[in-house]
């Protein structure tokens, strides 16, 4: 079963593809309130979300039951278990949601009518992968600030994206810096905050890289607050990085570049040749070049993509 929560621009709109939509992201929306509490009930919620959930048809909720089960098993269940459509799913396994769901998708869950001590499937992460798989790639964040009185200058955005990679062999960073693409083929997390896909970044040899995402079209679902790590403020993203430069930074001092260079093709690019130098280079020979750039060591470098996500 494939479930149409956002339609492609291109095709007919439903009814229901649009009301989703708009309540997935009003939602959130209110939920960004909430997000201190260390519980909440009908008591410390906003009226209008109350309404909100009991205006959806049967068929309404269970579309964003599952848009709530999908994203809660790629941020916190069984990433691999995602990927591989649940194939790999250990029978055994005794997870009930209740374990794994956030505080805010407990109460959703729980006022659309599900229950929450249900255990997880393996079907539940075949619908996950199908789901996300579909939409991950896709424009799905709309404006609130016409509904929730915010400030549009102020309001919550995923226009800027951040995600964090560790332990990555040479041969991934050669390729990287050649092509100047980042392709994202599976649904991945990807963070509004800097400083959390920093340190992501940050737990690893040989090569440590952080990938900053210009997202104009506001590609992804937005996680944040249905997250059971909603610090994470995690945004659902794939698709293709065309990355435009690419800057060589040393972890103790990540606000400042100290070597970069443009896309282009490497045969005429000299600051990318320089690059791949230092990757090519082993030992001794590879801090010695890595330090003419202004990195103390390999071990603190960490290589920062910007790019725009299509």
């Amino acid at each position: 079963m494939r479930f149409r929560l956002f339609e492609d621009p291109s095709q007919h709109q439903s009814e229901l593809g649009q009301n989703v939509r708009r309540v997935f992201n009003l939602v959130n929306a209110l939920m960004r309130s909430l997000s201190d509490l260390a519980v909440i009930t009908d008591h410390n919620v906003p009226e209008a979300l109350r309404q909100l959930l009991e205006s959806l048809t049967d068929e309404e909720k269970n579309s964003f039951i599952q848009i709530i089960k999908s994203i809660t098993l790629l941020t916190s269940g069984a990433v691999e278990v995602v990927r591989a459509r649940g194939t790999n799913f250990d029978q055994t396994d005794r997870t009930a949601w209740v374990d794994i769901t956030s505080e805010q998708s407990n109460y959703l869950l729980y006022k659309m009518g599900f229950d929450f001590y249900s255990l997880v499937t393996a079907e539940d992460y075949a619908i996950a992968h199908d789901l996300l798989q579909i939409h991950s790639g896709r424009s799905n964040f709309q404006s609130m600030s016409s509904i929730t009185g915010v400030d549009p200058s102020e309001e919550y955005s995923i226009e800027l994206l951040y995600r964090g990679l560790n332990s990555m062999s040479s041969n991934v960073l050669k390729h990287l810096i050649a092509s100047d693409v980042v392709t994202i083929g599976v649904p991945s997390s990807s963070s509004t905050s800097m400083k959390i896909s920093e340190s992501f970044a940050n737990k690893g040899d040989p090569w440590r890289i952080m990938l900053v995402i210009k997202n104009p079209n506001h590609i992804g679902l937005d996680a944040e607050t249905l997250s059971f790590y909603e610090k994470e403020k995690e945004v659902i993203i794939s698709g293709t990085i065309k990355v435009e430069t690419i800057e060589l930074k040393d972890m103790r001092f990540t606000n400042e570049t100290k070597f970069s260079a443009q896309a282009g093709d490497v045969s005429t690019n000299e600051n990318k040749r320089k690059m791949l130098e230092v990757i090519n280079a082993e030992g001794n020979d590879r801090v010695a070049l890595i330090r003419r750039l202004g990195i103390t060591s390999p071990s603190t470098a960490i290589w920062v993509f910007t790019g725009t996500i299509e």
